[in-house]
Parts: C-alpha cells; sequence; structure tokens
C-alpha cells in the first residue's frame, strides 16, 4: 500500500501560494477589521465601556482599577441583588471574583446564573473566558469557554477558541476550529486566511490553495477580480 503524500509544488507556485495567501490577507483588511492572525484583541469585553460611562456602576469600576476587589465585590453584589438580571451587575461581580482569585466562589456563582439565567450565564462565561485568554491563561479560557452552552453564538465562540490554540501553537486543533467556523460562513475572510496559512505551513498545498482561491473569489472581493486571476496564472492554479 503507497503511503499517502502532500502533492509536490513546483518553485514557481510555491511563492506564489505565499503571495496569494498574503495578498488575499492584506486584500481583506479593508473590508474586515475582526482579520489577524493569533490576535486575541479583537475579543474585546463588550459591557466595559458602558460600564465606565454609567455613573451608576463607577465605584465599583473604580475599586476595581484599584485592585481593592473586597469593595468591588461588596459593590457589585448589591448591583446584583437589586438587578438579578443586569448584565453589567454580574459582570462586575465575575470580574471581582477573579481578581480576588476566588474561583471557587466564581464557579458557584456562575452555576446558580446557569440554573436561574442561562442566556445571561452564557454570555458571561464567554467575557470570562476572553478575560483569561487576554491574561494568556489558556487553560482557564478554555475551561470556562467549554462551559458555555451549544445556545451561545457558535461562531464568537470556536473564533475565541481558534486563537487560543493558535497562540499555544496547537495548529492540528487550530485548524480543525477554522474548518468548523469555514462550515459556518466560507466566505468569513478572516477563516478562508487563516485555514490558507495552517495548511500552507504544515503543508498541505491543495488544501491552502482552496482556501486562497476561495478567499479572492469575486464573491467575497469584486474589485479584486482581476487580481485573483492573475496570481491562479502564475501560481499555476
Amino acid at each position: 500500500m503507497k503511503r499517502p503524500t502532500h502533492k509536490k509544488l513546483s518553485s514557481v507556485t510555491f511563492p506564489a501560494l505565499i503571495l496569494l495567501t498574503s495578498l488575499a490577507h492584506a486584500a481583506s483588511i479593508s473590508t474586515d477589521t475582526d482579520v489577524g492572525f493569533g490576535k486575541l484583541n479583537q475579543y474585546s469585553t463588550p459591557y466595559i465601556p458602558n460600564i465606565q460611562k454609567d455613573t451608576n456602576y463607577a465605584p465599583a469600576v473604580e475599586a476595581l482599577k484599584k485592585n481593592h476587589y473586597s469593595q468591588a465585590l461588596e459593590l457589585a453584589k448589591g448591583y446584583a441583588a437589586k438587578k438579578p438580571t443586569d448584565p453589567k451587575a454580574h459582570l462586575l461581580l465575575v470580574l471581582g471574583f477573579v481578581g480576588a482569585q476566588d474561583f471557587k466562589s466564581l464557579d458557584i456563582h456562575l452555576d446558580e446564573l446557569t440554573q436561574q439565567i442561562p442566556d445571561l450565564a452564557d454570555a458571561v462565561k464567554f467575557q470570562v473566558a476572553t478575560y483569561f485568554a487576554k491574561q494568556q491563561r489558556f487553560y482557564l479560557a478554555l475551561k470556562y469557554s467549554d462551559t458555555i452552552s451549544k445556545k451561545y453564538s457558535q461562531d464568537k465562540l470556536l473564533r475565541l477558541k481558534g486563537e487560543i490554540y493558535l497562540n499555544q501553537n496547537l495548529t492540528a486543533k487550530a485548524v480543525k476550529t477554522y474548518e468548523q467556523l469555514y462550515y459556518l460562513d466560507n466566505q468569513a475572510t478572516d477563516t478562508l486566511f487563516t485555514l490558507a496559512r495552517l495548511n500552507t505551513l504544515n503543508g498541505n498545498y491543495i488544501k491552502a490553495s482552496k482556501y486562497a482561491k476561495n478567499l479572492l473569489r469575486p464573491s467575497v472581493f469584486p474589485l479584486k477580480a482581476t487580481i485573483a486571476k492573475k496570481l491562479r496564472e502564475y501560481a499555476l492554479f
């Protein structure tokens, strides 16, 4: 039985493939602000800017900034008691637990929130996972992301996990995750670029060319159709 091998590319085709993925990525920047490779900064905490502008939460926000976690927790618990369905109150509360390194209380609160308001719990868990990912505490980021239900946005969840795997250099898991994203949306520019790049680095040139060509389809970038045609000619696709 013959062992499977990757298709070999000529000395002209391989650089062309690299050029194709690079130009495709550059072309995507003008129309898609969420493209990147191994970057977690795109996952901002949506409630924090609103909290900072909301004077009702100013005392707790200031306490968190000053690392006064006991004070922040006391205030956040009061907010949550008055408004049990308020996402901002719960986010301040979990940030207080995280800051105080009180993971037991954090887990208890998230479990209770899951029982009471599942949708809100998923949103808060996602922010907790995102926070840990930004801190490069990837084990905790994955731990909390794995507790999020399937009802939550799979696109957001898979993107976060994909970026975590990229930052950990877990290429196989990253490819699998981005392939799942591809099935959700086969025209997402950041997904196509990442799959093209990862497969190129892994030597899977046929798959890489597939994603690279899709990235420069007229339906994705109508104004780049001519560039795509020329690149395909030079790359012998």
